[in-house]
């Protein structure tokens, strides 16, 4: 029973260091831009990816969605920080709560254009049969989620009397949030757009 233990605990600490090595989070780091991919419908890039299996923390930075918009135009969504903080309650059937998520400089990037298309990106499409028409992208809870410095670009092209940007600042703090993001598309022929519902927000 004593060498048990033993193997155990030394099987635990391989574990965590191989975890914790460079090379297990940047194969992290590519599972979830596939995921974003899949998700988004956007090609997305992650710089970096850091964890800390110890206090359950997570950090990425450099997250950029490119969506419909030309190469030379700012991106669909562009994020400079993100930290994650989680807890996984119940030991023996663990549930894993989104504990903080902190969001560092967000910038949105919507584009309307003369043909009422958008730089939306549509969604991958799932394979599995009976799938609805409404794709949920996330659906989650937080115990705590901020966003600092965050800003919403409206580019209307649409219009021909309406040239001006707007820039609308994205800033708030939030206890016991939840979120639902969800695409439908659009219902008229040749016109891509995206609609997004929240389920409830609760401070």
């Amino acid at each position: 029973m004593g060498g048990l233990v033993v193997l155990l605990a030394l099987a635990l600490v391989g574990a965590y260091f191989i975890a914790s090595s460079a090379r297990f989070e940047g194969m992290v780091r590519r599972q979830m831009v596939a995921w974003l991919e899949t998700a988004t419908g956007g090609h997305v890039e992650i710089a970096s990816f850091h964890w800390s299996l110890l206090n359950l923390e997570a950090d990425a930075g450099g997250l950029v969605i490119h969506g419909l918009e030309d190469s030379g135009e700012a991106p669909y969504a562009r994020i400079d920080h993100v930290r994650v903080r989680i807890s996984v309650l119940n030991f023996f059937t663990p549930r894993i709560l989104l504990r903080d998520l902190d969001i560092s400089q967000p910038a949105f990037h919507f584009i309307v254009y003369p043909d009422g298309s958008t730089n939306q990106p549509q969604p991958r499409k799932h394979k599995k049969p009976g799938k609805s028409a409404l794709d949920t992208l996330f659906d989650f809870q937080a115990g705590h989620i901020a966003v600092e410095q965050g800003v919403l670009h409206y580019e209307d092209r649409a219009s021909a009397f309406d040239f001006q940007d707007r820039y609308i600042p994205l800033n708030f703090n939030a206890d016991d949030v939840s979120l639902r993001l969800s695409y439908v598309p659009a219902a008229a022929p040749g016109v891509a757009a995206a609609r997004k519902s929240v389920g409830s927000v609760s401070k």
